[in-house]
């Protein structure tokens, strides 16, 4: 009996290469475990779901960004009351016009490098999530060198006449003005329709065949 039941313990190790037998006693052997399979489409890496520093780097600029505006505010309509003995107009408008330049490149370099590191991080966002952010940065620039070309009449000491409606100046300004205002909101639904496309629309199932 004992012979009968040795080989057919051997016969059944034989069927199965992770069985054993001891003393006539069939052994379950521990299995290797089998590799990952292949990542579904559109799934991030595990070592890609930490934030990316241009990504903080944007947000920061764009948190500095909201605090130049609201030391323009306080700047706007607190200080020229407080200021003892008043304070000349073009001084006033000299830094106000500096603090509307720094919140300009914080928040629109901010935004540009959000959006860059998103579309650099996930490739289904891109090209829109790319366009939008270069959009960004060209407009930023427009609306900056509005800003200081304002800033620089102001400083040079022009007369205020420098600046009437229909002159030269009054018209180059204002045409870079609203090409930068316009030029970012274009960029922002740019790059944001890229989010949408890469994140909230499901991916399309694969059409390779699996292997053999």
């Amino acid at each position: 009996m004992v012979s009968t039941s040795c080989t057919a313990a051997r016969r059944k190790n034989l069927e199965d290469p992770h069985r054993s037998v001891s003393r006539g006693v069939p052994v379950e052997l521990p299995t290797s475990p089998s590799p990952p399979g292949p990542a579904p489409p559109g799934a991030v890496p595990a070592a890609s779901r930490r934030i990316p520093a241009l990504i903080l780097l944007g947000i920061l600029l764009v948190v500095a960004g909201a605090i130049l505006t609201l030391a323009g505010s306080i700047w706007n309509f607190v200080f020229p009351q407080l200021s003892p003995g008043g304070m000349s107009f073009q001084i006033y408008l000299e830094v106000q016009l500096g603090l509307g330049a720094a919140h300009i490149v914080a928040f629109g370099l901010g935004l540009f490098l959000i959006f860059e590191g998103i579309a650099r991080i996930a490739a289904r966002t891109r090209p829109w999530s790319h366009i939008g952010a270069i959009v960004i940065l060209a407009t930023t620039a427009a609306s900056v060198l509005a800003q200081l070309a304002e800033l620089a009449i102001y400083v040079s000491g022009f007369p205020s006449s420098q600046l009437t409606y229909g002159s030269s100046a009054y018209v180059a300004i204002v045409a870079l003005y609203v090409a930068g205002g316009f030029g970012v909101d274009l960029g922002i639904a740019l790059a944001l329709l890229g989010v949408a496309r890469g994140f909230l629309i499901p991916s399309s199932p694969s059409t390779t065949l699996p292997p053999p």
